[in-house]
């Protein structure tokens, strides 16, 4: 920007804060790493978007732009310690939903028992249209592995799909 123009804000941040000072929402070109019980963790991917944070300053969710070959627009609501849901909508042209199994919640005594992020947990549920227009809905068991899949096939029929635990259609 190079004059000021008095119809809007330029920032490359903005941080809404509560009472207390505790952030609560970030706006950013740029948003900062995630924060997990006060320990900041580096991002994935470098993320234009809104974050927002709880009570506490912990990271819940957000959603942006990803800074990835071809652009990718995420949106995520967060467990304590890890995405809960989350979308994707990819250069190719797929689109995901899923949802995740809140996971065992961990503390770390040498971080002052500080939560441990990314603990894995299975994603139970996807909802998904494939870059080439298929679309799919699978649910996947404890071990996160798909057991039940929808879909429809090139011929254009519906199809329910049972699978064991290697990932063959069984029925």
């Amino acid at each position: 920007i190079e004059t000021p123009d008095h119809e809007r804000i330029s920032a490359r941040r903005i941080d809404i804060v509560d009472a207390d000072g505790t952030i609560r929402m970030t706006l950013a070109g740029a948003t900062p790493p995630p924060i997990i019980d006060g320990i900041q963790y580096r991002r994935a991917f470098n993320v234009a978007g809104l974050i927002l944070y709880d009570a506490a300053g912990s990271e819940r969710g957000g959603f942006g732009t990803a800074d990835v070959d071809g652009g990718m627009a995420v949106l995520a609501l967060d467990h304590p310690a890890m995405d809960a849901v989350g979308w994707r909508v990819s250069p190719d042209g797929a689109v995901s939903f899923v949802i995740n199994q809140a996971p065992p919640l961990v503390r770390e005594p040498a971080l002052g028992d500080a939560l441990v992020p990314g603990v894995e947990s299975p994603t139970r549920m996807r909802l998904a249209v494939a870059a080439d227009g298929t679309p799919t809905v699978a649910l996947s068991d404890a071990a996160d592995r798909p057991r039940l899949r929808l879909t429809v096939t090139d011929a254009g029929f519906g199809a329910i799909e049972f699978l064991d635990a290697a990932g063959e259609v069984i029925h």
